[in-house]
Order: structure tokens, then sequence, then C-alpha cells
């Protein structure tokens, strides 16, 4: 049975909000593009309205929770309203590692240098290898210290579990 309590989550506030802030923008330019009353629609216009509605629809966000049995990775589009989770049995993991550059420190450099010129966005890789050789990669812009705290609590709780003590 799964505690409703997470042992830890990588979810961020500052990345939430910075999200946000950019989806409200992004719904903000695309009513000013598609709604503007002064003027008639032309057909620029309406494609740049699609193309951000497509942008506004694949935006997601993931963030990775352990229970005590379990490992949970949660895909949020559209500011949760389409969601969708990957549980893992604690029991089932193999092994789990990440890759990847993306801390703090390079977010905040990523938003000033956002200003002036196209920054390449930095995101880790979270590899998880299950007992039937299986492996799932997910792209994740989780900070470095946050995946190596998960994999740590992860890698106390893997033992415990394969020997029934949870």
């Amino acid at each position: 049975m799964t505690r409703k309590n997470p042992l830890y989550s990588t979810f961020s506030t500052l990345r939430y909000v910075k999200d946000s802030i950019f989806v409200l923008f992004l719904i903000y330019f695309m009513q000013g593009v598609l709604f503007d009353s002064d003027s008639e629609m032309n057909i620029n216009q309406l494609a740049l309205g699609i193309f951000l509605l497509i942008f506004l629809l694949i935006i997601n966000s993931k963030e990775v929770v352990v229970y005590e049995d379990k490992l949970q990775v949660k895909r949020k589009h559209l500011f949760g309203l389409l969601s969708r989770k990957t549980d893992f049995e604690l029991s089932s993991i193999k092994d789990i590692s990440y890759s990847g550059q993306f801390s703090r420190t390079n977010d905040t450099a990523q938003d000033f240098l956002r200003l002036l010129l196209p920054v390449r966005d930095l995101r880790n890789t979270l590899t998880i290898v299950t007992q039937d050789n299986e492996t799932y990669e997910y792209a994740v812009r989780i900070y470095k210290h946050k995946l190596q705290t998960l994999i740590k609590v992860i890698h106390e709780h893997i033992p415990a579990i394969q020997q029934g003590v949870v």
C-alpha cells in the first residue's frame, strides 16, 4: 500500500512559478494576436495563434515522486489538466541514474541570457532500468541536486523492499 505522503518529491516551486508566468505570457500574447479588435484577422495572425496554441499544449513539466513502495513520474500538461503518471514499483527497479548539467546555477544564468539571445535549454536525463532489463529514459527539467537526492532516497529503500523489511 502506498503512503499518501511521499518520501521525496522533485517539485520545485521556483520552476513552477517561472513556467506559470511563461504560460500566462503566452496566453496573453495569443489573446492579443487572435482577438485584436482593431483590425481584421489575417492569415499570419491566425497561423501564429495556432502555433502558440500548439506550443502551449505541448509544454509540460515533469516531477518525480518517491513513495515507500513506488516511484512515480508525473507529466503535467496545461497546468495539470492533461496529466499522465507512470508508476514503477521500487522492487522492480534494477538501476536508476541521471546524466546532464542542469542545475539551479545554470537555470538562473539561462534566464538572464535568454533576455538577450537564444540559449540552449538544458535538461537532465533520468534513466530507469527495471528487473526485466527494460530501460526508460525521461528528459526532465529537474535540477541535478534534486536528482542526486532522489537517487539516494531510492537506493536507501530498494534493499529494504527486496528483503521484505518495508
